[in-house]
């Protein structure tokens, strides 16, 4: 029996774990760094012409990145911005994550353990 990978393509994100240093008496924010993940990226549409985001935010266009790797949306506990990706020639970030590990134990389960990722057009976001 053949096996399906979920995972099809390799990606870059550009992470960044926020907060900030105090350098010479001025602040500087934390800088980007990437980090490669295997993925599997979909398109997300959900009606005719607008998403419907959490947080009231609306967009015409996203995409959903499922991925063994942890990502990451903003999180004002761990301090950490969320994480970015080129997809297409457009920057997408993530507004809101799923995780979906530990799901599959001991093969019970067919969904491999994983992590989902809403990502939206930065430039399309109102």
């Amino acid at each position: 029996m053949s096996e399906i990978s979920l995972f099809n393509r390799v990606e870059t994100l550009s992470r960044n774990d926020g907060g900030t240093q105090y350098i010479d008496f001025e602040v500087v924010p934390a800088e980007d760094y990437p980090v490669e993940i295997e993925c599997n990226i979909q398109p997300y549409r959900d009606g005719k012409n607008t998403l419907k985001l959490p947080d009231g935010f609306r967009s015409v266009y996203a995409i959903e990145v499922r991925s063994p790797s942890e990502l990451r949306a903003n999180d004002e506990v761990e301090d950490w911005m969320a994480d970015e990706i080129v997809y297409e020639g457009r920057t997408f970030y993530c507004l809101d994550v799923a995780n979906w590990t530990g799901h599959s134990t001991s093969g019970i389960s067919l969904i491999p353990n994983h992590y989902l990722g809403l990502f939206y057009r930065r430039d399309k976001v109102d």
